[in-house]
């Protein structure tokens, strides 16, 4: 049996699930007993061993059905005679090499099923034993706060991963998110490089809540070929002590994986799911450049008079929006998170009132916008409303003494949230920060209404942006601890970290691009930053150093301008300017290109960063370059072309021949921006 959808999939014996090739130009080889694409558990029955990799259930468990061709992908349908559960595999084409993968499971049956796990299952390479640790790299991403986008480029033996070629191994590699700050520790995507057929497999999780990814090894007693295989998924009972009541006539859908290989290295790779996340992550229209009075700025303590200052400088450097962050609500002197839920709009900071504070900012030519932190409400504050309006665990709120948990699931809730952030609506406001900087953890049924808060809550804004189209929303989670895919489909902006010294972003850019969309990528620039320890990140730096570093940093996303423009004198301003009217010059170009990493380095690295963001044809990148406390000189084989310095304009010495940028930097914590054009990979 052949399905051809972009890729070709045979399907050979299916019944008897020996044997599937083609997907991605992955191999799929499957062990016997072992059924590729799901995996489910019901009633507690473990179905693997402590190392997650072996006793798969085999002719016993989920049975092979046959297969229903669709317009984009296939159903693969499977069937358990055990507990009468009925699942459909659902595969799309998403983009060339790249596949979304569901699992759909129904109890057909007459009795209540315990769920307990629910799992894409993927058979990814195979090979020969002993495992040779040369012939792959896995690549992972640790995340925390201050600290994002950390990607580690290991041997499988340096995870655990290891194949003498002895007994059937046990070992395996697992991340995991566990609790509804989704990417706290870990981000939902792996790469597993094959060095023998130079290709790069991928695969990131879009998880509602908490999630795992598991990699491990696969091999039968006495056998020399074997498989790495990977299980991921939100419902999973060992590690994130998932269960589910799966009654009868009810069904479970498993989050979305989005998997896939290229030719190439992470870099191509990259490209691939680039190209895939475009399909479906949602982008504002028309992009802004928006001013945000927090970082080393405010620090959430906004009032009329200084706002209004800050917004009139904002908008002579060309900014489009102004975001008043934290605080906006609560009244002076006040810690602002003992009103959180409440939302109020009679602060006294404000002796025009928040509506005419709005107003005069939208006759500066601005669009205005606010903080919030929706999803939570102060404990006192939540005294005031009926129990169920919150996330419970056996009767009791969820959360500290700071923030409960709204449950979204209650209609009631939505209706008065939206009411709040509709009367802000109606003032003018139309971009919104939403924070999210604490977490909950839940466990069993818990863990399943976890998942139905998180699709609630993504509805209560689906909603609003069908009622206000033009309406912009950032995705904050202190800083980027819940940026997930399933996140950033619902949201057009994403906070790349809540790192206040701007030293530090080049490492964090780089590995943030791995995971989110340039565009949908917000970098903080911040020309003049005051810090709220007193800490001087000004001193024994030249303005101009500062500001090219910043923007050099935030160009390669979408920047979001800060700091004390009010400190910057009047040439640290022109160049400000600058640097926000080529940011909109270059925002068509970022919203369609593709990074390319160069590889990792992490925040300990002190020589230089580069990276490049290029086209569709590979015929114009624009390269990016940081010196921190390396050398002076720098070069990067960039291949024949022409290349021109953009930012900042004071010129720094360069050379380009022979397929290489040579670049010099004189002062330690300077950056360098250029656009190279020259014949990409169709012309080479």
């Amino acid at each position: 049996m052949k399905l051809r959808y972009g890729a070709e999939l045979d399907l050979q014996d299916c019944n008897k699930g020996a044997l599937l090739k083609g997907i991605a130009g992955l191999v799929y080889e499957t062990a016997e007993g072992v059924l590729p694409f799901a995996y489910a558990t019901a009633d507690g029955e473990p179905g693997f061993n402590a190392a997650m990799t072996g006793a798969y259930r085999g002719s016993e468990g989920m049975i092979p059905q046959g297969i229903e061709m669709t317009r984009e992908g296939a159903r693969l349908l499977y069937f358990s005679e055990d507990e009468g559960l009925e699942a459909a595999v659902e595969i799309e084409f998403e983009a060339e090499g790249v596949f979304r993968q569901r699992v759909h499971i129904k109890n057909v049956g007459q009795k209540t099923v315990e769920l307990t796990m629910l799992s894409c299952f993927l058979p990814l390479f195979s090979y020969r034993a002993p495992l040779d640790q040369q012939d792959f790299e896995l690549l992972y991403c640790t995340q925390t706060w201050y600290g994002e986008g950390q990607w580690h480029v290991v041997r499988p033996e340096e995870v655990g991963l290891f194949d003498c070629g002895g007994p059937p191994p046990t070992a395996s590699f697992e991340i995991a998110g566990l609790s509804s700050q989704t990417t706290s520790r870990f981000f939902p995507h792996l790469m597993l490089r094959d060095k023998r057929r130079k290709r790069t497999f991928f695969c990131e999780l879009e998880p509602t809540g908490s999630w795992m990814m598991n990699l491990g090894l696969r091999r039968n007693w006495w056998k020399e070929e074997g498989c790495l295989t990977l299980l991921s998924g939100s419902a999973e009972d060992r590690t994130l002590g998932f269960c589910h009541a799966l009654r009868p006539g009810e069904s479970y859908t498993s989050a979305d994986c989005l998997y896939g290989a290229a030719e190439g290295g992470p870099d191509q790779a990259l490209r691939a799911i680039t190209r895939a996340r475009r399909r479906r992550r949602r982008r504002s229209g028309r992009p802004l450049l928006i001013f945000n009075d927090y970082m080393n700025c405010l620090w959430a303590d906004p009032d009329s008079q200084t706002c209004l200052s800050l917004a009139a400088l904002a908008a002579k450097v060309g900014a489009d929006a102004y975001v008043m962050d934290s605080g906006w609500f609560a009244r002076r002197g006040e810690d602002w998170s003992l009103h959180l839920g409440e939302w109020g709009t009679d602060s006294d900071r404000f002796e025009e009132g928040l509506g005419g504070f709005f107003r005069k900012i939208r006759e500066m030519g601005l669009v205005p916008g606010v903080w919030f932190e929706i999803e939570v409400c102060n404990s006192e504050v939540a005294e005031r409303f009926p129990a169920d309006w919150f996330v419970c665990s056996r009767g009791v709120k969820v959360g500290g003494k700071a923030r409960k948990f709204f449950n979204f699931t209650n209609p009631k809730v939505r209706t008065y949230l939206t009411e709040k952030i509709e009367a802000l609506l109606r003032m003018g406001v139309r971009v919104i920060k939403n924070d999210y900087n604490d977490s909950y953890s839940a466990r069993g049924e818990e863990a399943f209404r976890m998942q139905e808060n998180f699709r609630a809550f993504f509805e209560f804004f689906e909603s609003l942006y069908r009622r206000y189209p033009d309406l912009v929303v950032e995705n904050c989670g202190s800083g980027a601890m819940r940026s997930d895919g399933q996140m950033l489909n619902h949201f057009a902006l994403q906070s790349v970290s809540d790192q206040d010294d701007y030293r530090l972003y080049p490492s964090i850019v780089k590995g943030s691009l791995m995971n989110v969309l340039p565009e949908q990528l917000g970098i903080w620039c911040m020309p003049h930053p005051v810090h709220c320890s007193g800490r001087d990140l000004n001193a024994g730096t030249e303005e101009k150093d500062l500001i090219a570093f910043n923007f050099v940093s935030a160009l390669a996303g979408t920047p979001y301008l800060s700091g004390r423009l009010d400190l910057l004198s009047e040439e640290g301003l022109k160049l400000v300017a600058a640097g926000v009217a080529l940011a909109k010059n270059l925002a068509g170009f970022v919203r369609t290109a593709y990074p390319e990493l160069m590889g990792f380095s992490p925040l300990s690295e002190r020589g230089w960063e580069a990276m490049a963001l290029a086209d569709e044809r590979g015929e114009e990148k624009l390269l990016y370059f940081w010196r921190l406390q390396g050398e002076e000189n720098f070069s990067l084989p960039v291949g024949e072309g022409t290349v021109e310095q953009l930012f900042p304009p004071e010129p720094v010495r360069w050379e380009a021949g022979k397929g290489k940028l040579n670049v010099w930097l004189e002062r330690p914590f300077t950056a360098v921006l250029f656009r190279w054009k020259g014949k990409g990979r169709e012309g080479r």
